[in-house]
């Protein structure tokens, strides 16, 4: 992530050189800092493990439907990527931690 906001700040330095203001790391990092802080991507989002409603079937032992009627009920936050839908591990697995029961 910082190597491509680093990018996208020498990228907006150039523009300033055209106009005429200089690349100074004075510029330059103010820059990438900023492009940083709004840009800022949560890494463990990125390589968080994502599942199919077929996954999440199986390992919750459940039918494929059942987890499109959670679904749509609210039960289980999902995500789109065009056609596909993938559902955060980290939300099946809080579906079952607020699912345990406690033993008599």
């Amino acid at each position: 992530m910082y190597e491509a906001s680093r990018k996208a700040a020498q990228r907006i330095v150039s523009v300033l050189n055209e106009v005429g203001l200089s690349s100074r790391p004075s510029i330059l990092n103010p820059i990438t800092e900023i492009i940083n802080q709004e840009f800022s991507i949560n890494k463990e989002m990125i390589m968080e493990p994502m599942m199919t409603r077929k996954e999440v079937a199986e390992y919750l032992h459940i039918t494929v439907d059942t987890v499109g009627n959670m679904m749509r009920r609210g039960e289980i936050p999902y995500s789109k990527a065009g056609r596909r839908v993938l559902i955060a591990e980290r939300d099946v697995k809080k579906l079952i931690d607020s699912n345990k029961k406690e033993g008599a």
